[in-house]
Formats: structure tokens, sequence, C-alpha cells
């Protein structure tokens, strides 16, 4: 089964569906679970995030990642580990419905313009033994990702 395509628009900074041949055109990787996993924001202690949270029909199921929290921290390595532990937290669903059997993440911190960038790397090993490979620059200022 496909999802709706989400396509990432580096000029504009936002994500999008997109047409093809006359169809919404599909996804039939994990991208735009991922995408959306990450950089939707999660419900936390009742404040921000994302509205059907609050009435889940599953006690405590969640969607989206609570990176959004670290908007106003400063680069440093608890800050990384951090990162880490919300993109597991937030791709955990995929384990949890076994279409992934392992999902491994590393946060880097790379210069950019103004500040640093929040790099992360999410490597989703599948069920058969494939994986699929997925880097994010994530802006702390603008809280802006992009495909890196």
């Amino acid at each position: 089964m496909s999802d709706i395509a989400l396509f990432y628009d580096p000029k504009r900074g936002s994500a999008d569906v997109t047409v093809a041949s006359g169809d919404l055109a599909s996804d039939l990787g994990f991208e735009t679970a991922v995408m959306l996993s990450l950089f939707t924001d999660r419900r936390a202690d009742d404040t921000r995030g994302w509205w059907g949270d609050s009435v889940a029909s599953v006690a405590g199921d969640l969607h989206g990642s609570r990176l959004w929290l670290l908007s106003r921290e400063k680069d440093q390595p608890r800050v990384l580990r951090q990162a880490e532990e919300y993109t597991r937290e937030a791709l955990a669903w995929m384990v949890e419905d076994q279409v992934a059997a392992r999902i491994d993440v590393v946060a880097e911190s790379v210069p950019a313009a103004s500040q640093s960038e929040l790099l992360l790397s999410v490597v989703i090993q599948r069920p058969d033994g494939t994986s699929a490979s997925y880097r994010y620059a994530y802006n702390w200022e603008s809280q802006a990702a992009r495909r890196a």
C-alpha cells in the first residue's frame, strides 16, 4: 500500500503534495511517513502540538515529534542526545506496527549561516533486512527542516 507523497521544496522550506500522471503522486517507501513523524509538533504537557492528540482513539497515541521543544536550547552534546531521543520516540510507531525492525538515529551539529543546524541521520531497517536512509537538516532558529 502506498501513501500520498510529500515533496520537500527547499526554496519555500516546506513540503506539499504534487500531481504525477494526472493523479496525486504516491510514496511506496517511508519518506512521507518519516517527514510527518519528525516535523509535525507532538503534543507535550497539554501545550502546543497536533489537536488530534488530545482526542486520540487509543490512549497515549501521539503523532509528530517533540523536536520543537529544543528550539530555545543551546547547541550542546546533551541537546543532541535529546534530539536523538525525540527522533526515536517519533518513529517508534514504525517498530510497534512492524513496518520496521529497527531504527538508528544520529544527531549532529553542523555549521550554518547564522548558527548551527541539527543534522538528523535516520536509518530504518525493514523486517526483510533492507534499509532506507534519510538525512534532514533542522535549523534551530527558524524551526525549518530540509532534506540534507
